[in-house]
């Protein structure tokens, strides 16, 4: 949380890869993300990130997906990937 408090997030859309409880996507809404999109293997995770976000008031901007369904990333498109544990990413791909 720390290293994402870092990053100026402002406006931008970030993909969280291994969303799981949804913290970081989370906190990367309340740190000022437009848009996150949740990607997790394991449907439970999905379901815990989607009621995390509603505990928080941030489900309209939570976005999520299993990695087998169509993902709405499409180049060119600015966006900051975060995964647990977060490595840092210099510029957005």
């Amino acid at each position: 949380l720390e290293w994402l408090d870092s990053l100026d997030l402002n406006g931008k859309t970030v993909i969280d890869f291994g969303c799981g409880s949804g913290i970081l996507a989370i906190a990367a809404i309340k740190l000022g993300a437009t848009r996150v999109i949740g990607i997790d293997i394991d449907p439970q995770a999905l379901l815990a990130s989607q009621d995390n976000a509603e505990r928080n008031g941030v489900a309209d901007q939570l976005h999520l997906y299993l990695p087998t369904t169509n993902l709405p990333i499409s180049p060119p498109m600015w966006w900051w990937p975060i995964f647990s544990p977060a490595h840092y990413v210099s510029s957005p791909m």
